[in-house]
């Protein structure tokens, strides 16, 4: 857009159609400051959709100037104060921001550090600390939390005076220093524990708790030790725990129930650092309901289930986690977890517990609890496994097999072979033909003529067996056939190099054409791909030449023969195979190609020719 599109879009702010001058908003953001001061008037406009438009483009051009022509918007009603903070907190502001900070209205110095962003150079924190012997409160309070959000080095510095100022102050420069967590800060907020302002007494216990010295550790314990509020004392046991107190902690299990039960992440949080301090293995059933009322969807709640579970895998609580799979009133969920913990624990004592779970209503119960198994006791209890593979859920199936294929054991391969006609999910299906492999490899490929055509299909697609694959590349079905052909590029064996020259030999043109493809992932058979340039089928010469058109065994005999080649896309490729150092060599054929009925070939024909003489040049 040129200058009439800024004019015209400038004229459409004004439109009767809040479409249009939304349109007209968003559209000026590609413009420089020439756009501002009209966008400007547009955070006014009665329709939201146009104001959010404007707020956009400001930002986008942001700048110097932009960010001057703000200043006078935050002396302005509220809602254009918001926006003009809003625009400033989001580009580069530093000029602007000093010209704030040095106003003589305190108001406006308050707007400075409010405006003050991530982008802002810490070369403004001298600015920042002369505000710390400000007049107003409010600068004062604020330039603390700034300087600390600034990593500004004089915070430290002057903590003696900015902690003995107004409560404001003080409890705004308490804050900072929970940001800052430097341990040469804990001995001006120690004496805070004393104040008379209950504020500033929590506001102290709470940074303490995230300094860890022993300083630090000291002085709460020591607080925790007085006769303190319901309040104070909580504070203070929260800290305690932050700081690994807990076992200091007279009524740790009171708190711990209540963080449980809270709605604060924060107190959840605690808890169970506590519980992992105090080795609490006697909130384990509660610890899993909860993990099991956790909504996977959330991404808060999926995290601190992870938390639950970590902690008791820590915590390691094996009688504990074997009672609760045999609660019967423990919610289905929650006993689930219980089984996977015994499973990831290992627990082997829990072994005859798990066994009448196999018959339980919930299909996550019988899986989890055919892994356990799996881990814990597959050889002894594989008969009760091997009943589960006639299990109707097709996920306890899948555990069944993968618990079977560690035991090995050769009685099993009966069981197995039945589900490669019947079972329904190709997962299963997968490991099912993995554990019969692991079984007994050379059982298996006697039985795979006997298998359908759509499991052996399957087999060729997913198998990681040479020998399965090789038996499946002499099968009758052709589809079977050219899949497990395809599969021979991912196993660097002699006896695959030996099978792939057979089939580049093959009297059908579509099995050669596999077999070349084969050939290329592995990086062999190079000699016996020449002879495929002279293939019947002009498919088989173009993926043979495609294969071989950076190799030496290409020479210009070869390249003569297939420009020539009756078929275009062979000529194509025959081009794309001369250097422009050589073609000189190829001159009489490019100019038979020059008159080729093929639109194409003559293009590049004729770019090689002008390439040849700007080389002679």
């Amino acid at each position: 857009m040129g200058k009439i599109g800024l004019k015209r879009l400038i004229k459409e702010l004004d439109s009767g159609a809040p479409l249009k001058r939304k349109r007209a908003a968003s559209l000026l953001g590609q413009y420089d400051e020439r756009a501002v001061y009209p966008l400007i008037k547009a955070l006014s406009d009665p329709h939201p959709a146009v104001r959010n438009a404007a707020l956009d483009s400001l930002i986008k051009i942001g700048g110097e100037q932009t960010a001057y022509m703000m200043l006078p918007l935050l002396r302005m009603k509220r809602e254009l104060k918001n926006s003009a903070v809003f625009v400033l907190k989001n580009i580069d502001n530093k000029i602007a921001v000093s010209a704030l900070l040095n106003d003589p209205d305190p108001y406006m110095r308050l707007m400075g550090l409010r405006v003050i962003n991530e982008k802002t150079p810490k070369d403004l924190c001298p600015a920042i600390e002369k505000l710390f012997s400000d007049t107003s409160v409010a600068v004062r309070a604020l330039a603390a939390l700034v300087a600390a959000r600034l990593s500004c080095g004089s915070l430290l510095e002057r903590l003696d005076t900015l902690l003995r100022d107004d409560q404001w102050v003080c409890l705004h420069t308490l804050i900072a220093l929970s940001i800052v967590k430097s341990p040469e800060s804990v001995k001006f907020i120690v004496p805070l524990l004393n104040s008379s302002s209950d504020s500033v007494r929590l506001q102290a216990i709470k940074t303490l708790g995230l300094i860890e010295t022993e300083e630090s550790k000291k002085a709460i314990l020591k607080h925790y030790q007085k006769k303190l509020k319901p309040v104070e004392r909580e504070f203070t046991v929260c800290s305690m725990i932050k700081l690994g107190l807990s076992e200091h902690i007279e009524d740790i299990k009171d708190y711990i129930s209540k963080f449980l039960s809270s709605s604060e992440k924060e107190k959840f949080r605690l808890a169970l650092k506590a519980i992992g301090d105090t080795k609490s293995k006697g909130f384990t059933r509660e610890l899993l309901v909860i993990a099991g009322s956790f909504d996977q969807s959330n991404p808060e709640e999926a995290a601190l289930k992870e938390l639950v579970i970590k902690t008791l895998l820590e915590l390691n609580p094996k009688e504990e986690l074997i009672s609760s799979i045999k609660d019967q009133n423990l919610p289905f969920i929650a006993k689930t977890i219980s089984i996977e913990l015994i499973e990831k624990l290992g627990i082997k004592s829990a072994f005859k517990h798990l066994i009448p779970l196999l018959e339980d209503r919930s299909r996550d119960i019988r899986r989890a609890t055919v892994k356990a198994l799996g881990k814990i006791g597959a050889s002894k209890g594989f008969n009760e496994i091997v009943s589960m593979l006639s299990d109707p859920d097709g996920h306890v199936r899948k555990e069944a097999l993968i618990a079977l294929r560690r035991v090995k054991k050769p009685q099993t391969f009966d069981s197995i072979a039945p589900l490669l006609s019947k079972e329904p999910y190709s997962d299963v299906l997968e490991e099912a033909i993995k554990t019969l492999l692991v079984i007994d490899s050379k059982k298996f490929m006697k039985i795979m003529p006997l298998v359908s055509q759509p499991t052996k299909l399957f087999i060729a697609q997913y198998t990681d067996s040479i020998n399965v694959v090789l038996e499946l590349t002499h099968d009758p079905d052709r589809d079977v056939k050219i899949t497990a052909i395809t599969r021979l590029g991912r196993f660097k064996d002699r006896r695959v190099v030996k099978r792939i020259k057979e089939l580049i030999k093959d009297s059908s043109s579509e099995i050669r054409r596999v077999a070349i493809m084969s050939a290329y992932r592995l990086g062999c058979c190079k000699k016996e791909l020449v002879c495929l340039l002279d293939d019947e089928d002009e498919w088989v010469r173009y993926y043979a030449l495609k294969v071989l058109k950076t190799e030496p065994v290409l020479d210009e005999k070869i390249k003569k023969r297939l420009l020539s080649d009756d078929f275009p896309p062979v000529i194509l490729e025959a081009l794309d195979t001369i250097r422009v150092d050589e073609i000189a060599n190829y001159r009489s054929e490019l100019i038979k190609l020059l008159k080729h009925e093929d639109q194409e070939i003559r293009k590049r024909a004729q770019t090689l020719v002008r390439k040849d003489a700007a080389h002679r040049a």
